[in-house]
């Protein structure tokens, strides 16, 4: 027997919005930390134009990402592997320890490889390529606004 299950990915995210194009669900909130700030410009324009997101902070280091991370409990977080006073995989043993646990994709220009089983062991959920992987993330951002959806037309 075989089961066709429809791709989420495959849905118009404006089924969420009401009638007057505003969202009918609140927006995930999302934590930037990289220390260009042209990638942080870039990235959260990239993210203003995805229905179901809402940036809500922005960190040039890995101190200040933990602590807006701390004050601020987003539900997803970009955060730059190499940065300045803490880098993305202190910030990511920190949370754990912490135990707060929001959706963490990595993005850096580095070479995976090295780094994919110990990110993951920490709490990434995903890591991304600076240069050449913005269509995955636009792709796993969608999902994650649509999983958020759909638990909340699900409720309680």
């Amino acid at each position: 027997i075989t089961f066709r299950v429809p791709c989420l990915l495959c849905f118009d995210l404006s089924i969420y919005l009401n009638g007057m194009g505003e969202p009918a669900i609140p927006a995930l909130r999302v934590v930037i930390a990289d220390d260009s700030p042209a990638m942080r410009d870039r990235i959260a324009a990239f993210i203003s134009l995805i229905p179901g997101l809402s940036v809500v902070g922005l960190a040039c280091d890995g101190r200040e990402a933990l602590s807006q991370i701390r004050r601020l409990l987003p539900d997803i977080v970009l955060l730059d592997l190499r940065m300045p006073r803490m880098g993305g995989l202190g910030v990511l043993e920190a949370l754990r320890e912490e135990r707060i646990r929001p959706t963490v994709i990595v993005l850096t220009n580095e070479d995976r490889e090295p780094y994919s089983s110990v990110l993951l062991a920490t709490g990434a959920h995903s890591f991304i390529s600076k240069d050449t992987d913005m269509p995955e993330l636009e792709r796993l951002l969608r999902q994650l606004v649509l999983q958020h959806a759909a638990l909340l037309k699900l409720g309680p």
